[in-house]
């Protein structure tokens, strides 16, 4: 059984994202479990791993992200995990993609049932 997990990045390599998780365990993404939509890149002297398709998701130290649990070492409560699945990321940044599309969505629902509206009320004048 695969589990999502969530936690805050506190180090970043080239090789790897380092993250903890409930404030006391870690758990470690290495490059090969990082989808290769991600590149790692230093802007500003600042370690991050960028997306190519989507410029404002951006994963630095600090940043909280969702990741999918591979493996779990109960005795030293080490976490593995990966980035490989598209919901996996900076919560914030998929957070805000998710409000995107719904509000999107509702907006396209009101415009057609305006547009609806506006013609039923035309075939009324008729």
């Amino acid at each position: 059984m695969l589990l999502g997990g969530k936690g805050k990045v506190v180090k970043l390599t080239q090789e790897s994202i380092h993250v903890i998780v409930l404030g006391f365990s870690s758990a470690i993404i290495i490059d090969k479990d990082i989808r290769d939509e991600f590149y790692y890149k230093i802007k500003h002297g600042e370690e991050v791993f960028a997306s190519r398709s989507q410029k404002r998701h951006v994963i630095k130290v600090g940043t909280m992200i969702r990741f999918l649990v591979k493996s779990f070492n109960e005795e030293i409560l080490h976490i593995f995990g990966s980035l490989s699945p598209a919901h996996t990321g900076s919560i914030r940044w998929l957070d805000k993609k998710s409000e995107d599309v719904s509000v999107d969505r509702s907006t396209r629902k009101r415009r057609e049932g305006l547009m609806g509206a506006r013609f039923a009320g035309q075939w009324n004048h008729w």
